[in-house]
């Protein structure tokens, strides 16, 4: 049974593929590039989740999530993930197969030494998307920098979305990145767009610093005030330092109102800065698959 709706994205359904590599395995399932045989070997990503037992759910439930979100979304920061399907054996489910857009790129946790200049771009890219994202009814929920790649040609995308569609009881056994999370999310709170903003300030400031905003009491989701990032980091701005400072409040009314607040900040301060996209070219190399 499919979870896609029934628009133009590719379905699994019928679909004949080639396996041409795996890409990755981990505990949440494989990743395959697949070209898909009968549309001139147009390539996609296969993932694939075996039901061990019912910890594995939790995974099936977030790749049918993610398909869900995705069918709401039109912007070209967030992966496109076109489809979702259940395998059965015996009666009951054996796998999943979630369908997604082929990434050539490396994600922010295998990129070293990356400027100031291009995390801020990148960032601004990742709030662009993540703006969009809210206004759509979707947050993300599992920042962290293994979600945030950058393409071979300087695009950046943002993965792993759709927690918050999780249902509850499986929601809550999912383990995110703790050194991102909200306060409010790390006490089991319900999430909101502010707890997406706090994960992003999280995200940058690691990033940025060097040293994670999480440590100490804010781990265990109880306030504590944080270094401020321009005594880490002299090359960070004012602006930039104030940005990351606003995210970061532990009360969540004290942050930024919107995800497009962020995003217009972090606009202003790429032009402050000066930046242009194509610092970010050339930056991921890969072999050709």
């Amino acid at each position: 049974m499919s979870g896609a709706s029934s628009d133009d994205r590719p379905q699994l359904s019928g679909m004949k593929y080639l396996v041409e590599s795996i890409v990755s395995t981990d505990d949440t399932g494989t990743i395959m590039l697949i070209a898909d045989q009968g549309k001139l070997g147009r390539r996609y990503a296969l993932k694939v989740i075996k039901r061990e037992d019912e910890a594995s759910d939790v995974y099936l439930a977030l790749a049918k999530a993610s398909c869900e979100a995705s069918a709401k979304l039109g912007h070209p920061v967030p992966m496109k993930y076109h489809d979702f399907q259940t395998k059965k054996k015996w009666f009951r489910v054996d796998r999943g197969e979630l369908l997604m857009e082929y990434i050539a790129g490396k994600s922010l946790d295998q990129l070293e030494d990356l400027s100031l200049d291009q995390l801020v771009l990148i960032f601004q890219k990742v709030a662009s998307g993540l703006a969009h994202m809210h206004r759509r009814g979707v947050r993300h929920g599992d920042l962290s920098p293994k979600h945030v790649m950058l393409t071979k040609g300087g695009e950046v995308k943002l993965l792993g979305y759709g927690l918050t569609l999780v249902p509850g009881p499986l929601r809550e056994q999912y383990k995110g990145t703790r050194l991102y999370l909200a306060p409010e999310q790390i006490r089991g709170k319900i999430l909101g767009d502010r707890s997406d903003i706090y994960a992003l300030g999280a995200l940058m400031y690691h990033l940025m610093t060097g040293q994670p905003a999480n440590v100490g009491a804010r781990a265990k989701g109880d306030m504590e005030k944080i270094s401020l990032p321009a005594r880490l980091n002299p090359a960070i701005t004012a602006s930039l330092n104030s940005l990351l400072v606003h995210c970061l409040q532990s009360d969540p009314p004290k942050r930024p109102e919107t995800m497009y607040e962020v995003s217009q900040r972090l606009d202003a301060i790429t032009q402050e800065m000066k930046l242009d996209d194509a610092i970010l070219k050339g930056v991921v190399r890969i072999s050709s698959t």
